[in-house]
């Protein structure tokens, strides 16, 4: 019970003083000590629709591009519907006798390419989000069976792994983010993600189809790797990026169909949209009564609106 106290001490003061590029490695090695394994894996999910959509993917002595490999298998893996069934209960299980029978050749392809012989996962609901936090912990020799022991001790620390990365990386947070408005999505400088918000997985997922939240998408990441580029604008997202050592906080928005007004276009729709009568846009902007009002018109066509109570509202939502 000291081992166990010493180790709870050692995670949260790693949580409080490690930069949130750094954390997670830290803790996965405080895990494998403590319990044992070759290959790790924690990811935060959502389960709502039945199928695991992972929000963010923490990997250790894994390959990056295993996340997608699992993914295409996930439908197929008979430990995961128990371990949902059983929140905060770890399942041990070896695979080699799991995927023994014929119909589950590509489980045993999978087991056999990543070296995954004997599991131990377990996931964990967060009351906050509405996601869960699941780890997995696996052992490359066949005979390397976790016990008993193990079980505890990761049914014991699940919520404070769970607790720890949330402290972490709020107190990572830069403080000179843009604005609140708009979901946090955390990365890092090779792309891999830490931690996509559900509204921003959305957005990203109606800008980059077929998207999962393991990697930034390459238009995406090129763009930021480019000197002085903080801000991506997409076809339905814009994306403000805040650099911290080697982790990228984006805080994504919708696109706002404003931004599909020239500058004349948007200084109509401004005062307009203020109440102004289109004579008087007209006399603040030096323009023509005819100017303004073909202007207008155009406003109108391009944000799909129909008067001028509707146009005040899109003007009023953050850009």
């Amino acid at each position: 019970m000291d081992d166990y106290n010493t180790l709870l001490l050692d995670i949260y003061h790693a949580a409080r003083t490690l930069p949130a590029d750094e954390f997670p490695a830290v803790l996965m090695a405080m895990l494998r000590v403590a319990v044992g394994f070759d290959f790790a894996r924690m990811l935060r999910a959502d389960i709502s629709s039945g199928a695991v959509v992972v929000h963010g993917c923490i990997m250790d002595n894994i390959p990056t591009d295993n996340a997608l490999d699992w993914e295409t298998i996930q439908r197929q893996d008979v430990v995961l519907p128990h371990v949902l069934a059983h929140p905060g209960k770890p399942v041990s299980f070896h695979c080699g006798t799991l995927f023994a029978a014929p119909p589950h050749a590509i489980m045993r392809d999978y087991v056999q390419r990543y070296e995954h012989r004997n599991g131990l996962a377990v996931m964990l609901p967060d009351a906050e989000t509405g996601l869960v936090d699941g780890l997995s912990l696996y052992r490359a020799h066949d005979a390397a069976h976790f016990g008993l022991r193990q079980k505890q001790l990761v049914q014991w620390l699940m919520p404070h792994l769970q607790e720890a990365l949330k402290l972490n990386r709020q107190l990572a947070m830069p403080t000179d983010l843009p604005p609140a408005h708009g979901a946090l999505l955390i990365a890092e400088a090779n792309g891999a993600i830490q931690h996509c918000a559900a509204s921003a997985l959305a957005l990203m997922v109606a800008e980059w189809p077929g998207w999962h939240a393991v990697r930034l998408p390459t238009a995406l990441l090129e763009a930021l790797r480019r000197t002085g580029v903080d801000r991506y604008t997409g076809k339905h997202l814009v994306a403000h990026c805040q650099r911290y050592r080697t982790l990228l906080f984006l805080r994504v928005t919708a696109r706002s169909p404003l931004m599909q007004l020239s500058r004349r276009e948007l200084q109509v729709a401004g005062l307009y949209g203020q109440g102004m009568r289109a004579k008087a846009v007209a006399k603040a902007l030096n323009i023509t009564p005819a100017t303004a009002r073909n202007t207008l018109q155009r406003v109108y066509l391009k944000l799909d609106v129909h008067d001028k109570a509707a146009l005040a509202v899109l003007l009023r939502q953050p850009q």
